[in-house]
């Protein structure tokens, strides 16, 4: 279990910082867009294609670290004034509804990836293969989908070794066993 817990945390880490190095590149890319049109009368052609699929890639590659770490920003106006059980459920309820329609994401893309690359579909202006941002969309979302399975472990098992590489994992870990002790505090009482 703890190497599969470091794989999935090593994949998710490496996907983030291939989306990072994406997202720098776009904002490069329509910055040198924006100054060059509005100085030199210059465009980079087919910008709007790099920013389109770019996008998409940034948001899928960088989702399961999203969701091993928790940087997803949460509403908790009703579930935060509930009783820990019913809180739990409904956690528990989301993460695997969330797994779930990943997962199937996933699978649709997957099934994509012989049809896409059979016909020869590309992008417009760049002429890229479809079938590759089929599957890189593919990997990023497995990984998310391996990563709301980990949470729902979480839930059950806080002290369960699934700490992340970033720099919060000791914070994580912190915060996790402060949680438990309250819990155990309020129990006791």
């Amino acid at each position: 279990m703890d190497k599969f817990l470091r794989i999935v945390d090593k994949t998710s880490l490496l996907l983030c910082r291939i989306a990072s190095v994406i997202f720098f590149i776009i904002v490069i890319l329509v910055a040198v867009n924006i100054v060059g049109r509005k100085l030199f009368n210059f465009t980079i052609t087919g910008i709007i294609e790099i920013v389109q699929y770019g996008v998409l890639l940034v948001m899928v590659l960088s989702m399961a670290r999203t969701t091993l770490t928790g940087g997803h920003v949460t509403v908790t106006i009703i579930t935060g004034k509930l009783p820990k059980i019913p809180k739990r459920v409904i956690d528990v309820f989301a993460l695997v509804l969330s797994a779930v329609l990943v997962a199937i994401a996933a699978w649709v893309c997957i099934r994509y990836i012989p049809q896409t690359y059979a016909s020869g579909l590309t992008t417009e202006r760049y002429k890229i293969p479809i079938y590759l941002v089929y599957t890189v969309m593919s990997i990023g979302l497995i990984a998310t989908t391996f990563t709301f399975f980990l949470n729902i472990i979480r839930l059950f098992i806080p002290d369960a070794g699934i700490a992340t590489s970033g720099d919060d994992a000791d914070e994580m870990i912190k915060q996790t066993k402060e949680a438990l002790e309250a819990e155990e505090k309020e129990v006791g009482q």
